[in-house]
């Protein structure tokens, strides 16, 4: 018999600039059973979108709507979709040659429900920066439920399964403009497995007139998307995600809190912690033995009395600090390749340029906590005076909540 036939779907709205990259790379696909399906939702761009589509005749299938939004996109081609799988493609990625065939290769060999990889971020002059998802949780801890979709790590350009999943779970959530594929995963991950590909089968190009920063309702979507993640989900759930239910809201707090727009589901992450506290839940069982565990691990770097450091102060970095503290831990400061946010003072702590601390005098010790940690590494590896660990060292030795964490309730 022959393989399955995959369709690939590429919802583009005023994509004249992107668009044929990506078709490009769709129809370059080493699986060679795919068909490829582009969506026009209300381009209005002087038919430039348009064009594109129809110079590739009948190599593609193309299909023109009125505007309503990437989700409404994509459930008009799962309705025109004659394959048997189904992968996403934004107008403005690139999927690489083999990223089908892996994939499907995967599904087969795993039995899984869905697979997911890591990625490149394309950067101003074709500069590519990989995104290893492995560089900051295990495999196991990737494949753990919703684990990767709270935690924002699946990209779904990344992304193969059964169009039999839309059968179990529905499909795209129209009303949501810009958390569509985040309030899917979450749905399907709840019930089934996933598998991880430690390998870069995709391109994600970050630009200026991409949905995520236009759109207007992005921070009302993302606010709730977090209150979906706190209140949709059994206990048992939480406890798959972060071993305790109390961890749970502790680590979906540390998520929240560099986001200031979050305000809602902020305040509820709060409500739902003081409320442990006053049950007296955060000295129960074994969550204190293991955040000694992690308190241990820690103080068997700092036993000399290192200066912490943290590389990234985005919110990767800022979560970190927070847990820290929280653990008794001071951060004296964040190191950014950013030269835009050396002097900068973040969550009470200034930023500063590498070169500050590699002839330095003190025992210093440097954090790795941002998206793209294989670059840092590799920089920070050319200097023998530094010592570096990643933030997946201290998340691998102690997954559990600080007793501290009752000092969230006294913030501002």
């Amino acid at each position: 018999m022959g393989k399955p036939l995959i369709s690939i779907i590429i919802p583009v709205y005023n994509g004249s600039d992107y668009l044929k990259e990506a078709i490009d790379s769709a129809l370059a696909q080493t699986y060679r059973n795919c068909e490829v399906i582009v969506i026009n939702d209300g381009s209005c761009d002087n038919g430039r979108t348009e064009e594109i589509a129809f110079s590739y005749g009948d190599r593609i299938r193309y299909f023109s709507k009125a505007n309503g939004g990437v989700a409404q996109a994509l459930n008009y081609g799962i309705k025109e979709m004659k394959g048997s799988y189904f992968s996403w493609l934004s107008h403005d990625d690139v999927l690489y040659p083999e990223k089908v065939e892996k994939e499907f290769a995967e599904l087969e060999r795993t039995g899984a429900a869905l697979v997911f990889c890591s990625y490149h971020l394309f950067g101003n002059g074709g500069r590519r920066s990989l995104v290893r998802l492995s560089d900051h949780f295990s495999k196991n801890r990737l494949e753990q439920g919703v684990f990767p979709v709270l935690n924002g790590l699946i990209q779904f350009g990344g992304v193969l399964f059964s169009k039999e999943i839309f059968n179990r779970y529905g499909v795209f959530n129209e009303e949501l403009r810009t958390t569509q594929d985040f309030e899917f995963l979450f749905r399907v991950l709840k019930r089934e497995k996933s598998c991880y590909l430690d390998e870069p089968l995709y391109g994600i190009r970050y630009h200026k007139g991409q949905g995520s920063r236009t759109i207007k309702s992005v921070l009302k979507d993302a606010d709730e998307m977090f209150m979906m993640f706190l209140n949709d989900i059994s206990d048992k759930e939480r406890e798959m995600a972060y071993g305790s239910v109390y961890n749970y809201y502790y680590r979906m707090y540390l998520n929240i809190l560099p986001q200031t727009h979050l305000v809602r589901s902020l305040e509820q992450c709060r409500k739902k912690l003081k409320s442990f506290k006053e049950k007296g839940y955060a000295k129960k069982g074994c969550a204190e033995q293991r955040s000694t565990q992690a308190r241990r691990c820690m103080e068997s770097y700092l036993e000399k009395g290192k200066r912490i450091y943290i590389y990234g102060c985005g919110n990767y970095g800022r979560r970190l600090k927070r847990d820290l503290e929280l653990r008794g831990f001071l951060v004296e400061g964040f190191i950014d390749g950013n030269s835009q946010m050396w002097g900068a003072c973040i969550d009470g702590s200034f930023c500063i340029p590498l070169k500050k601390l590699i002839f330095n005098k003190h025992q210093i010790l440097i954090i790795v906590a941002a998206l793209v940690a294989d670059e840092i590494v590799r920089e920070l590896s050319r200097y023998e005076t530094l010592e570096f660990i990643t933030k997946k060292v201290i998340d691998e030795a102690g997954m559990d909540f600080p007793p501290e964490a009752e000092v969230v309730l006294k913030e501002n």
